[in-house]
């Protein structure tokens, strides 16, 4: 469970104010995003009904290059990479089949992969850690949110997350409100 300063419910519901605080806290440190997501703020008015949270996003995390994970050597056959970090194996392939297709790529063993090709392959990023975890935050979110509240309008940034739920359609006073508390949050 994570601290619950970094979570603040503001609800005319106070008992279901205190369990959506206690199961945002429980979400976020589950789903892994507890470290990335904080000074999270939620207002939630059943009689409305509107959901509205916001934090403070903290991602620091660099891209996965290809020279990240591979080392590469020309041979006779083509372009050899040797894997260093199996972690992204598939994303590396991915790109390889993407860049040069299946046909010119033969992965010979787990950690040895063959380019038909006599160039160098640019170091190209093969997977975005922030685009992952901004996903799970959205994620994590969306378990937060009360069940019936399938309408959603979310804006993320490297910066902080607003997420807007209801059952009936958004409105542009509770989108308002939103970008008030962030505004009033510094963010």
């Amino acid at each position: 469970m994570i601290d619950s300063e970094k979570v603040a419910v503001e609800s005319p519901d106070k008992q279901g104010a205190r369990l959506i605080e206690e199961l945002t806290s429980d979400i976020l440190s589950d789903l892994d995003v507890a470290h990335s997501l904080y000074n999270i703020r939620i207002f939630i008015d059943p009689d409305e009904p509107v959901f509205i949270l916001y934090g403070k996003l903290a991602i620091s995390l660099p891209d996965i290059k290809i020279s990240d994970v591979a080392t590469m050597t020309h041979t006779d056959d083509g372009l050899k990479l040797d894997i260093k970090n199996e972690r992204y194996v598939n994303d590396l392939l991915d790109k390889l089949v993407e860049r040069y297709g299946k046909a010119n790529i033969l992965q010979l063993d787990r950690y040895t992969v063959l380019v038909a090709t006599d160039d160098d392959i640019p170091d190209e990023t093969i997977y975005e850690p922030t685009t992952e975890l901004k996903r799970k935050v959205i994620d994590s979110i969306r378990r937060v949110a009360p069940e019936g509240y399938r309408i959603i309008k979310h804006d993320i940034t490297d910066d902080y997350v607003l997420f807007i739920a209801s059952e009936e359609p958004i409105k542009q006073e509770w989108i308002n409100q939103g970008r008030r508390l962030l505004k009033e949050a510094g963010l």
